[in-house]
């Protein structure tokens, strides 16, 4: 797409034999920059740069011409040249052209009028002196496209300001389509001078037309996002202050952090936002390591939701070098002992977890539960949520000690705080009653078993997994208490509820049919247990695989059973 504005390029050159080759090389490069509308390049011989000025319509954005000064031995032994460089210099001193000296061949161009300016390659070694010449093109190319972009972001500024500030907005951005929400719901609310232009529909609408009709800025197609052209992206960061980049950086992240604070990415209805957002973010969080003062608790934010973002959708190791760079933040800004520091120790812990780390994930649970004791109190939701988490994490790393008394914390908490018909507390209700059954507590166990089951059966919004465990664990507890025609009913209850909820050849379901078998073995009745048997056997094997602990378990006792029937 052409720009609204193609600079003019002049070039002076000696005009021999010898120089031809290297100047038609220079052009061959230019070319391509001129078939975009990016440049109009005279290219018709030598030519007087006072002339050339006169004569040529088409100006640079910013009222001056690029004069490139093809230099050689030919060119510094010429009268006419030197003349016309020094005409040159004296119109780039004054701003009328920007005059740039190109070394073509090897020259003493450093004692001429030009020496004091950065030459053409960017190290002035001259394009015949090198192995590759091709290479000092492609730098001449890469030179000719910063300072195209300068001249551009500087006729921009000239004529617009609002238009230059959502230009340098853009660029600190990633070369990827911008979303509109960012600037008109997130840049809009931050106290700056650009966010009145963003929060004016009318006036924000004039800014974006006036620069996509010069192609600074294009829409996308597809997403209707916003891009900055290339040629400005490339200069902008080398074309502003330090300090001015810094601010339009800060801006850019606090922008993105105000838009993920209103729309929440755990809500399946922001994600196509985030998946704008996504690449944006990820660019500007290549900042916040190197500058301490993007280190902020929005910025922390930010990094929280997209982590969230990606972990939802799966991406478990980048979300968790995320929550780390967000939890790095919060410690350091926040403080050790914050609650949104705990929020990230307890999210990190949590993809720790799921990443194998459960050893890491531990100590940070321990973190964020002390925290949040400490701030809220015992009986808050968050506060057992923690708890809930870290007694199940110790559980399942089989730190039993540490488990049982968190679950004889966290039972009665739960009930207190989600009531008695909460699946978080029907779960901790079974769990702590395994626990007292592992400790030989069997009618505390049973008390406990046969109150989950109840509160389950009157939940309003049944789970039935949950519900399936429970008439299992209580069906097994009774078996083993001699009370196998109560623990046939629930088995049986469980079996039908496992295979409708998982399916007839799910895991679960086989494990259940193992127990049945076992239970209809002690009633006495084998003709019923080894077909319950059999079927267990063959899902193990579709499902875990033939040299699974559970598929050799079941063989091992289809074995004992066949013996036994035999032997009858």
């Amino acid at each position: 797409m052409e720009i609204g504005h193609p600079v003019s390029i002049f070039c002076s050159w000696s005009g021999t034999g010898t120089d031809a080759p290297w100047r038609e090389r220079v052009l061959t490069a230019l070319r391509p920059l001129a078939a975009q509308g990016l440049i109009a390049l005279r290219d018709d011989g030598p030519l007087s740069i006072e002339g050339a000025v006169e004569q040529e319509p088409v100006r640079g954005p910013s009222g001056a011409a690029l004069f490139l000064a093809l230099l050689s031995p030919d060119y510094l032994l010429s009268s006419a040249c030197l003349a016309e460089l020094e005409r040159g210099r004296r119109r780039h001193d004054a701003g009328e052209v920007l005059l740039i000296p190109l070394v073509l061949r090897a020259c003493a161009w450093q004692q001429s009028a030009v020496g004091d300016l950065q030459p053409w390659p960017s190290d002035g070694l001259a394009l015949a002196s090198r192995d590759d010449p091709e290479e000092g093109l492609r730098q001449v190319e890469q030179g000719l496209q910063q300072v195209l972009g300068r001249l551009l972001f500087e006729g921009v500024r000239q004529r617009d300001a609002s238009a230059a500030e959502l230009l340098c907005f853009c660029a600190c951005l990633a070369p990827a389509p911008i979303p509109e929400a960012l600037v008109t719901q997130g840049l809009a609310r931050l106290p700056h001078s650009l966010a009145v232009t963003a929060a004016d529909p009318s006036t924000l609408t004039a800014v974006q037309a006036t620069l996509e009709a010069e192609a600074l800025l294009i829409r996308d197609p597809k997403s209707g996002g916003l891009q900055v052209h290339e040629l400005l992206r490339a200069a902008l960061p080398e074309q502003l202050p330090a300090e001015e980049q810094a601010l339009w950086k800060r801006l850019a992240l606090e922008a993105l952090a105000t838009l993920a604070i209103a729309y929440p990415a755990g809500e399946p209805e922001h994600w196509p936002l985030y998946e704008g957002l996504l690449p944006h973010t990820l660019h500007c969080a290549a900042w916040i390591r190197m500058e301490p003062a993007l280190q902020t608790a929005p910025t922390a934010r930010l990094l929280e939701q997209v982590s969230l973002y990606r972990r939802l959708h799966g991406s478990y190791q980048e979300a968790a070098s995320l929550s780390e760079w967000a939890l790095a933040i919060r410690e350091q800004v926040l403080g050790p002992d914050h609650l949104e520091t705990a929020a990230s120790l307890h999210d990190l812990a949590f993809l720790y977890h799921f990443l194998g780390r459960s050893v890491e994930a531990l100590p940070l649970l321990e973190r964020a539960l002390a925290i949040r004791e400490q701030a809220l109190g015992p009986a808050h939701s968050l506060t057992v949520s923690t708890l809930e988490y870290l007694a199940f994490l110790s559980l399942s790393m089989s730190r039993f000690n540490e488990a049982f008394p968190l679950f004889e914390r966290l039972a009665p908490l739960a009930e207190e705080i989600f009531g008695p018909h909460s699946p978080k507390t029907i779960s901790a209700l079974n769990m702590l009653a395994l626990c007292y059954q592992r400790q030989g507590r069997v009618a505390e166990a049973c008390t406990l078993f046969e109150r989950a089951l109840l509160f389950s059966e009157q939940a309003p919004h049944s789970v039935p997994n949950l519900t399936g465990a429970i008439l299992q664990n209580l069906a097994l507890l009774y078996r083993s208490l001699g009370r196998r025609a109560e623990a046939l009913a629930l088995l049986e209850r469980s079996l039908a509820i496992g295979e409708q909820t998982f399916g007839p050849t799910h895991r679960r379901v086989a494990i259940t049919l193992y127990h049945l078998a076992l239970l209809y073995r002690d009633l006495g009745r084998p003709q019923e247990a080894l077909p319950l048997l059999e079927r267990a056997l063959a899902i193990c094997q579709r499902a875990v695989g033939p040299d699974h602990p559970l598929t050799r378990r079941l063989r091992e006792t289809h074995r004992h059973f066949q013996q036994a029937h035999a032997e009858q």
